[in-house]
């Protein structure tokens, strides 16, 4: 074992149970407490570069982040059976495997913080292989979504989902704009990477995720019991979710269950827009629930 972090990634292709190929990569310290970063619907591992990149970071933990089934470098198999609940949740745990991981932490992204939700529902309470569930401006499970979807994002959709091309390349550029605050400058190379990874996505895969189905109860049974500690971070100008519907769920649901944190000015990609005060809540809640 090396006696202190890596700064090099780790890449690797990882074959889930179903044999789907899943590209998943780890920098930082195999010691210390395991964080896996999940990106949101269409996107890719690469929009977490300010955290592979944070030097306290890759030092007190061990990052990993992948594809999701569907996206990126992964496979995108385009039948229905490959997009179930369980199918999510065993990518999840082939990537821990695969780094030698037992348990982890879940940093979620927009649509990648339903995952923990799948994981619950297909390993139980008893087994749980998430330490704690982290929302960078997420859902914490796919049925909630329409209590606190903001107007911009539901206008966004139908041309994400349409066979057009013409329709569909005016979405994407709306969807990279609606991540962010207005007057937040995304650089070129950031910018073309996410694009890149909705324009690369199968057509049939956007429309299979966005149909797929998950049981939510061994989540919220957990959680509102404190045994799933939670992390939300939201901004103020988030465009895809609307901050004071979704701090009201939070607080009703959870209670103390839950820490909250409101970003001002801070849009739909808290982790991007204001990376040091992300990754320090991020750094702060995992090793105070590691002891």
């Amino acid at each position: 074992m090396p006696n202190k972090a890596s700064t090099t990634v780790q890449s690797r292709s990882v074959t889930s149970a179903d044999g789907t190929k899943v590209w998943a990569e780890a920098v930082g310290d195999a010691r210390k407490p395991a964080v896996i970063f999940v990106h949101g619907f269409s996107g890719c591992r690469l929009v977490f570069e300010k955290q592979f990149e944070d030097p306290r970071l890759v030092e007190r933990l061990f990052l990993i982040r992948y594809d999701l089934r569907g996206h990126g470098s992964s496979d995108q198999p385009v039948h229905a059976e490959a997009y179930t609940s369980q199918r999510i949740a065993e990518d999840f745990v082939a990537v821990c495997e695969a780094f030698g991981v037992k348990k982890a932490f879940l940093a979620g992204w927009s649509y990648g913080g339903s995952i923990a939700a799948d994981l619950l529902a297909h390993y139980g309470p008893e087994y749980i292989p998430i330490a704690g569930d982290i929302l960078l401006a997420g859902v914490p499970y796919l049925s909630m979504f329409g209590d606190v979807a903001h107007d911009v994002v539901m206008g966004i959709f139908p041309g994400l989902l349409s066979s057009e091309v013409e329709a569909f390349s005016k979405s994407v550029d709306d969807l990279i704009d609606s991540c962010v605050a207005d007057g937040f400058e995304v650089s070129d190379a950031t910018r073309w990477a996410w694009i890149g990874a909705a324009a690369t996505q199968r057509p049939a895969v956007r429309h299979l995720l966005r149909a797929r189905t998950q049981d939510a109860t061994n989540f919220l049974s957990t959680s509102t019991r404190g045994k799933l500690p939670l992390l939300v971070i939201q901004g103020t100008k988030d465009k895809h979710i609307y901050h004071e519907k979704m701090e009201k769920f939070v607080r009703t649901t959870f209670g103390d269950a839950a820490e909250y944190h409101r970003l001002d000015g801070v849009g739909h990609s808290p982790f991007h827009e204001r990376p040091e005060t992300v990754n320090r809540l991020i750094l702060d809640f995992i090793e105070r629930v590691s002891g």
